[in-house]
């Protein structure tokens, strides 16, 4: 398989209640990196992790803040936050758009 990107995306994740972990895609999505953003207005920090993820705990983003993770599938980052309403927003690279069946990926 190529590792070369052939599609990317994005998309954002509002985390309605502090506390409470929000996966960034609630359907698989192949990819190989993903870029997740704390968004400029946010009042307090998120947290990027996996299922685990809690309002302490995790790759903390202050408020425009990011991190890039190497990762074969979008829905397995999760975040949370300290403040209610905060939001992240994110970019992925794949190897081919969501939904499409790819006989080159074998994930």
């Amino acid at each position: 398989m190529s590792t070369v990107p052939s599609y990317a995306g994005f998309g954002t994740v509002n985390i309605d209640v502090a506390g409470t972990q929000e996966p960034l895609s609630t359907t698989s999505i192949p990819s190989f990196e993903v870029i997740v953003t704390a968004v400029s207005g946010n009042a307090g920090n998120v947290f990027v992790g996996d299922s685990t993820v809690s309002s302490t705990t995790g790759i903390v983003l202050a408020a425009g803040d990011s991190v890039t993770v190497p990762i074969d599938d979008v829905a397995k980052l999760w975040v949370d936050s300290a403040q209610n309403n905060d939001d992240v927003s994110f970019f992925y690279t794949a190897p081919y758009a969501p939904n499409v069946v790819s006989p080159l990926y074998a994930g």
